[in-house]
């Protein structure tokens, strides 16, 4: 019976005088596909209240750290967007405050966020100081470009504006980035000003949060421009008047400055 041998370096077992094949079998990583991150726009009346600070708090289970807003208040309206990554049971908690900083309303709902165009969602604030309850309404944001199309001449401008709405078909003021798919062809400014630069087509983007918006801009090739001097020689015969002239201007373009003139032009 031959013997094995085996002696140990470290940790790792060596052996000698025999074969000895070893082999494993698994998959390779995979890397976590990221959720869309979706962009809801919040409102609440506050008419009535003495409400200073809403704080919007999202939760889920695939959410790790707890998401917090805050609303921005002003005229008795709180309002602002908030990003969350797509996903079912997203759960919405808000707080409302008074300027001492004590919690005068709270109020949570569950909801499923999707890419896209999601149903309004409403949550109720319930008082935990006096009798009025607060509405907030949660909806998606869509922004839309005008015109969503037009044609610039090269070295030429067009003015583009951004519309954000609500949910609820509310337009929102809120500050828009501007930028263009392709600047070489067609740049566009921090106000919606496109500049043509060479021909082409271009996508110019309006962005709010997550949602975004398009104008499809084509800049056509400019026209041939012909340059050089071209000789034309006029004579004419002017009945009973003496003096008259005749110019011819190019292109197409003859002035007579007496009637009935004969003009032969070679």
């Amino acid at each position: 019976m031959k013997s094995l041998r085996t002696k140990r370096l470290m940790g790792v077992l060596f052996v000698t005088g025999w074969s000895l094949t070893l082999g494993c079998q698994g998959s390779a990583p995979t890397t976590p596909t990221t959720p869309a991150t979706v962009g809801l726009h919040v409102n609440a009346n506050l008419a009535g209240t003495a409400i200073t600070a809403v704080v919007v708090q999202v939760t889920a289970a695939d959410i790790n750290d707890t998401l917090t807003f805050n609303l921005t208040v002003a005229n008795s309206q709180a309002s602002g967007t908030i990003q969350i990554p797509a996903g079912s049971a997203r759960v919405v908690t808000m707080h409302a405050y008074d300027l001492h900083g004590i919690e005068t309303h709270r109020g949570s709902a569950t909801t499923d966020v999707r890419s896209g165009s999601d149903p309004t969602l409403i949550v109720t604030l319930a008082p935990l100081i006096g009798n009025l309850p607060i509405l907030v309404t949660v909806g998606t944001v869509v922004v839309q470009v005008l015109p969503s199309t037009g044609s610039v001449n090269v070295g030429n401008t067009m003015q583009l504006r951004a519309v954000v709405t609500d949910s609820l078909g509310d337009t929102l003021r809120v500050a828009i980035s501007w930028a263009s798919t392709n600047p070489s062809i067609a740049s566009v400014d921090t106000t919606g000003l496109v500049t043509a630069r060479q021909a082409g087509s271009v996508s110019i983007v309006a962005v709010f949060g997550a949602s975004a918006g398009f104008a499809a801009i084509t800049v056509p090739v400019p026209p041939a421009v012909v340059s050089g001097t071209w000789g034309f020689q006029a004579t004419g015969t002017f009945p009973g008047i003496n003096g008259g002239t005749a110019t011819c201007q190019w292109p197409g373009t003859l002035t007579i400055s007496q009637a009935n003139a004969t003009i032969n032009l070679s």
